[in-house]
């Protein structure tokens, strides 16, 4: 894991629990930021919230929390999509006791048939109360209780399906999550060399909060009498995050598994047409479960005959009425604590093997699991991961097949053996069992990450009479992930060369370049398509860009196809040009002067083919032409923050192309990595990527520490990396809105030029370009703190220029307004790609216009230092003032 940035996110009601987690946790290396959420139905939903910020998740997990509908709303899909990035953790939950005002804890239990469907209930009644409310209502905003109305139906339909997904993921339980120094953090993490100092100096800090004390909790005391787990965790092996998956369903009683099929996962659907006073007055009565009397009749003579049989769990208790409550029998209480011991040595076997694999003893390690399988045959986690370490370190993927297809029999509902098997059998060669599979996965989780990629890759390349579905696939996988940019390629090239729809086709290409400015084929696809459509002058300049960025299409062939199609534009537009001979003045003769003038032309041509053909044979009789000089180089290192987007992107790459040593900076490694080999394949350029956060002062020195040679004599600092969070009122904004505003705009801009500038004073030059923008020359409505930040780095610029300038390092500022081909927009709602379509109705600034600004200041004689450049977009006269007509107008510029 890259980032040293961890979220935290709980109920608000929690928040003591989770502010002694971060106290204990202080002495390691982590940054947290805490998202909370309460019990109100405002729109300020938890979801929301993690899923636009890209740090790994601890999940606090209460009963405060499954009955907080701003923590519930779109739970399921929060789940469903950081699945592999959360790490859920079980803790109390508190409650108030109305007699006494005292606060008390509530065990979190979901494990239970019983235990989820108190939650269904809850849900339902919670539902079903509030459309009472609307009906006994004389005065209301019905708009916004129809919005109430819909987040406490949603929550109620997804609840089931939320803790069964929960039941499945790897949570800890508090004391778990604690012990042996917090150890499991560290492999959520995969930080095993942090862990190591950490549990030599840590010591728990006596708590003085006063915490209601609980109800002894049975996990507790499992926890308690089991062994510690080996300190010896491998982290760095690949496939790590696969280790700890699914909990082991085979592990769970025959009858514990049925019971959870059976449960309700979803709500009724309630007809809102229906007639609400029958639903209100003469409600059917419901038990515990649900269930209506009607049903639970048929139950006693079947709970009879499980409890002689000794197979059923169903127990009644003293004089209640037909209450279910799911319950072990008191005589199986041994295997169930047999059944934890077998899952304890299960992971230790696991851990074992692999500390044998890390430290080169394969057979060893691959003996140690098949010993384990034999023994236990049926165990569906063992098998598993076997398979995984027969991939990963003997790639033998047929037997890595064969491991996992009994996994499959024993679990058809395993996501991650479906996929992995998918993915043994393409390297295998089977596509179509791997096809299979991937329809099999999509089928019980149709947002797994990368199936839908994987499956339109199998089928574009393997049936080909399948390609319009294939098609389909790489649709649902590019809006699935956004940033997947060869799915929208392989999309583009689809729409054209199979569903016949070669203007759509363009459009994604252009979505591609959007993400990936520097794809290597997405122009010259594009250049092709253009031809096709017969628009050479478009095809003519999409296949120059194409050849900048990729120099290997540049063949004698294609130049000629495109100075043809050049060529052809040309003749296209003179035949746009009106003709200033009428019609009535052509005449015999003028037509004999034209076929003459074509008999010339005929000839010139012929001559023409002579002299080339002349010139062919003389060039292959001189030797080779040398290879090209080498691109020219700048003796300068510059730093740019916040580079893995939009404005950071644009002005690295420009740099690189120039000649400079450029480095890049960001908070996701996997984007500066990519970024970085496409920087060094296409302009041979020299590139240090540094992941770190701007809002820490201590990540920041620290990566900057790492520098050594001319990397660390950074000549110019281009401070970039900035955001806008939320767009409300001052009286309505979110504090952690706030928060995150300044500590990426000023406190981070501040940081990064008090660690660099040292080194430009001593050696007496040196060039600072913050970036600002034009909301720090005008307020606008609603802008408030983002506002306060750019007038801030305004007023920061100024001053900074009036310390440094006696010590020859020059500093400016560039202050654009509305720029696209970035993820400003995108950011500052949150995620919400609807809201952040602002650019759709005229043209603003590209993030190469403000590129080319910094570059052109950047590149005056030393003498010379701008001050400040102000840009923005034709089409916009104030932050306000905007010209929303369209912009076909700079169509040709697109």
């Amino acid at each position: 894991m890259s980032t040293n940035s961890i979220a935290l996110a709980y109920c608000a009601d929690n928040e003591s629990t989770v502010a002694e987690v971060q106290e204990h946790l202080s002495a390691s290396p982590y940054t947290f930021h805490h998202y909370s959420c309460n019990r109100s139905t405002d729109n300020n939903f938890l979801t929301d919230q993690l899923l636009g910020q890209s740090d790994p998740i601890l999940l606090f997990i209460s009963d405060n929390y499954l009955k907080s509908a701003q923590c519930m709303s779109r739970g399921l899909k929060l789940l469903q999509e950081k699945r592999h990035d959360i790490l859920p953790i079980i803790i109390d939950g508190i409650t108030e006791d109305p007699a006494t005002g005292q606060k008390k804890a509530v065990h979190t239990d979901f494990e239970r048939v019983s235990d989820i469907i108190q939650y269904i209930n809850y849900w339902q009644d919670q539902y079903l109360d509030l459309r009472r409310q609307k009906r006994q209502m004389s005065e209301l905003d019905e708009d916004h209780f129809n919005s109430h109305l819909k987040v406490m139906r949603e929550v109620s339909s997804e609840v089931g399906e939320f803790l069964r997904l929960l039941r499945s993921m790897n949570y800890l339980i508090l004391p778990q999550f604690k012990a042996n120094a917090y150890q499991q953090f560290f492999i959520f993490t995969e930080d095993e060399a942090s862990w190591a100092s950490f549990k030599t100096t840590f010591s728990a800090p006596v708590s003085h909060r006063e915490t209601p004390a609980p109800e002894p909790d049975a996990r507790e005391v499992e926890i308690e009498a089991a062994p510690e787990p080996d300190p010896e965790i491998i982290a760095n092996i690949p496939g790590i995050d696969k280790l700890y998956p699914e909990q082991n369903e085979s592990n769970v009683s025959p009858d514990m598994d049925e019971a959870v099929e059976d449960m309700p996962t979803e709500a009724p659907e309630f007809n809102e047409q229906e007639d609400e006073d029958v639903v209100a007055d003469t409600p059917t009565p419901e038990t515990e479960t649900g269930f209506s009397p009607e049903e639970e009749e048929e139950e006693p003579e079947a709970e009879e005959a499980n409890m002689e049989d000794g197979s059923g769990y169903w127990q009644q208790s003293g004089d209640q009425e037909h209450e279910e409550v799911f319950e072990p029998a008191a005589e199986e209480t041994e295997p169930e604590e047999e059944e934890a011991s077998t899952e304890i040595q299960d992971q230790d076997r696991i851990e074992r093997a692999l500390s044998l694999l890390n430290n080169g003893q394969v057979e060893d390690g691959l003996q140690t699991m098949a010993d384990a399988i034999e023994a236990q045959p049926d165990n569906a986690a063992l098998r598993y991961h076997y398979a995984l370490m027969l991939a990963r370190s003997r790639k033998d993927y047929h037997s890595a097949r064969e491991e996992l297809l009994p996994v499959i029999e024993l679990d058809p509902e395993n996501t991650d053996a479906l996929f992995l098997l998918g993915e043994l059998e393409e390297l295998d060669g089977d596509f179509s069992s791997a096809r299979n599979h991937y329809l099999m996965l999509l089928d019980v989780d149709e947002d797994y990450p990368n199936a839908y990629y994987r499956l339109g890759m199998i089928t574009a390349a393997h049936f080909e009479e399948e390609r319009a579905e294939a098609a389909k696939y790489f649709k649902k996988a590019a809006k699935q992930d956004r940033s997947n940019y060869d799915a929208l390629y392989q999309y583009a090239l689809l729409l054209n060369e199979v569903l016949g729809k070669p203007e759509k086709a363009v459009k994604y290409f252009k979505k591609t370049l959007k993400i990936n400015a520097f794809h290597p084929f997405a122009y010259y696809d594009m250049a092709l398509v253009y031809h096709q459509l017969g628009e050479y002058r478009k095809a003519a300049d999409a296949y120059q860009k194409a050849i900048q960025i990729n120099p290997e299409l540049k063949t004698a062939e294609n130049d000629e196809a495109f100075a043809i199609a050049a060529a052809q534009a040309e003749q296209q537009e003179q035949q746009k040009q009106p003709s200033t001979t009428p019609s009535s003045v052509v005449n015999i003769g003028a037509i004999e002067a034209l076929k003459d003038s074509i008999v010339q032309l005929e000839q010139l041509l012929r001559e023409k083919e002579e002299t080339v053909n002349n010139l062919q044979g003389q060039l292959a009789a001189r030797p080779a032409t040398p290879p090209p000089p080498p691109r020219p180089k700048v003796d300068q290192t510059v730093l740019i923050t916040g580079a893995t987007s939009g404005i950071g992107m644009a002005t690295a790459s420009l740099f690189a192309e120039k000649g400079y040593r450029v480095i890049i900076t960001g908070r996701r490694r996997e984007r500066l990595d990519l970024f970085r080999s496409q920087l060094t394949e296409q302009f041979e350029a020299e590139v240090m990527p540094l992941t770190f956060d701007v809002r820490s002062e201590q990540e920041c020195e620290a990566a900057l520490n790492q520098l050594s040679g001319h990397w660390a004599d950074v000549d110019i600092l281009v401070n970039n990396a900035g955001k806008a969070k939320g767009l409300a009122p001052v009286h309505e904004g979110e504090f952690r809105h706030w928060e995150e505003m300044i500590d990426t705009n000023l406190k981070g801009l501040l940081y990064m030029t008090r660690l660099v500038a040292p080194g430009m004073v001593a050696r007496g030059s040196g060039h600072i370009i913050n970036i600002c923008s034009t909301a720090g020359k005008e307020a606008y409505p609603n802008g408030n703190v983002y506002n306060a930040t750019k007038f801030g780095v305004d007023g920061l610029t100024k001053a900074m220029r009036m310390d440094l300038h006696k010590h020859g390092v020059r500093v400016g500022m560039v202050s654009p307004a509305h720029v696209e081909e970035t993820e400003f927009a995108l950011v500052r709602f949150d995620g919400d790609e609807q809201k952040a379509r602002i650019y759709e109705d005229f043209k603003p600034l590209s993030s190469h216009d403000v590129a080319a600004s910094i570059y052109f200041m950047v590149t005056q004689p030393a003498h010379v230092n701008i001050l400040d450049v102000v840009l923005q977009g034709t089409q916009q006269a104030s932050s306000t003032i905007i010209d929303r007509s369209g912009r076909d107008r700079y169509e040709e510029e697109e």
